[in-house]
């Protein structure tokens, strides 16, 4: 399980799949949501020849929460900006669900774009829970799992 130590000192973790010298397409999910919620899209990037980092933003998947405080979209920038020059990745597309895309965007005005090449922002579906009359919502989520389905 890779992690990378942020410059405020919290561990934060990451996922690496396909080609390590393919092009770098990096991750990064939203609010309360885990790097493991891009599944379906890291087997295709990886496939298609990618390099494709999953990371867990702080507080989220397996990253550690970081001190009191540090919550902050301008911290989740640095923690972006963190990934990509530990793993020294250049002409990335960062790809941002949600939050993430929030997180991408404060990194950008922080540091700049000078390790990246796109970005990509995806927002959330207009209704997140799953129904019989809204087949479209975030992957399982239904009535039958709303008070667990974060939970993890």
């Amino acid at each position: 399980m890779p992690d990378l130590t942020a410059s405020d000192g919290t561990r934060l973790h990451f996922e690496a799949f396909g080609d390590p010298a393919g092009r770098p397409v990096v991750l990064i999910a939203g609010f309360k949501a885990a790097a493991t919620t891009w599944r379906s899209q890291v087997k295709p990037l990886a496939k298609a020849g990618y390099r494709v980092i999953a990371f867990d933003r702080r507080g989220h998947g397996a990253s550690d929460v970081g001190p009191a405080g540090s919550h902050t979209m301008t911290r989740h920038g640095k923690d972006l900006r963190d990934l990509l020059e530990t793993l020294d990745l250049h002409d990335a597309t960062l790809v941002g669900g949600s939050m993430g895309g929030n997180a991408i965007w404060a990194m950008l005005a922080a540091t700049g774009s000078a390790r990246v090449r796109d970005v990509v922002i995806v927002d959330q579906t207009p209704r997140m829970r799953n129904a019989p009359d809204w087949p479209h919502g975030f992957y399982d989520y239904d009535d039958s799992n709303a008070d667990t389905f974060f939970a993890t």
